[in-house]
């Protein structure tokens, strides 16, 4: 059997985010239940803020969520220069894992954007 955790808050790391994880800690039956946190990183994602509510917990920070809206067209520098940065600004702040997001379902939610299916 595979092992499965959850993570939590799975927000943008607002105050709202700081304060859903200060109560998490509080409550050690669900502090011990959750494998790490994770937020998204738009609107400035991965926080030294957030990454100190769990330092030597033993929990892992996680990025579960990225990605510059619109198509994806061959030779686009700007999107491929948007992700890497923020990439490697969330590494800088102590991400353990990072996911790029995309879209699995109707592109026309946003118009011209990728997806995998329709």
């Amino acid at each position: 059997m595979a092992l499965v955790n959850d993570l939590t808050p799975e927000t943008v790391g607002k105050p709202l985010d700081y304060a859903m994880v200060d109560a998490l800690k509080a409550d050690r039956a669900a502090w011990n239940a959750l494998g790490g946190i994770a937020t998204h990183s738009y609107d400035g994602g991965a926080t030294e803020q957030m990454a100190d509510t769990i330092v030597g917990t033993g929990k892992d920070y996680w990025m579960t969520e990225f990605c510059v809206p619109g198509p994806e067209d061959p030779g686009d520098f700007f999107r491929a220069s948007a992700e890497a940065t923020t990439f490697l600004s969330d590494m800088n702040h102590r991400v353990s894992y990072w996911i790029h997001f995309e879209r699995v379902g109707r592109s026309g939610l946003v118009p011209g954007a990728t997806s995998l299916a329709e």
